[in-house]
């Protein structure tokens, strides 16, 4: 979890269908945001992504014949690191 550095957090909420008379609610009632985490980080190095290897190749697709592959971040960069991109 983000420390410092500055950040957002969330809370989203959904609805019934007649919580509202059958009406479609405001986008703002059903997400709140709010800054968090907003000191300034102490540590002055900085760590970069860090990709983790490529998965095998898929099978070919049944539509155009294309294959896929994937990868996941191993590490996330803090606040001054260069994103995963």
């Amino acid at each position: 979890p983000v420390t410092c550095g500055g950040g957002n957090s969330f809370r989203t909420r959904g609805l019934t269908p007649s919580a509202n008379n059958g009406n479609a609610c405001p986008a703002e009632t059903l997400r709140e945001t709010q800054p968090c985490a907003q000191q300034v980080c102490q540590d002055s190095t900085c760590t970069d992504c860090l990709w983790g290897s490529w998965g095998d190749w898929g099978e070919c697709s049944k539509c155009g014949g294309q294959r896929t592959r994937s990868r996941s971040i191993e590490r996330l960069p803090n606040h001054c690191g260069i994103r995963c991109e």
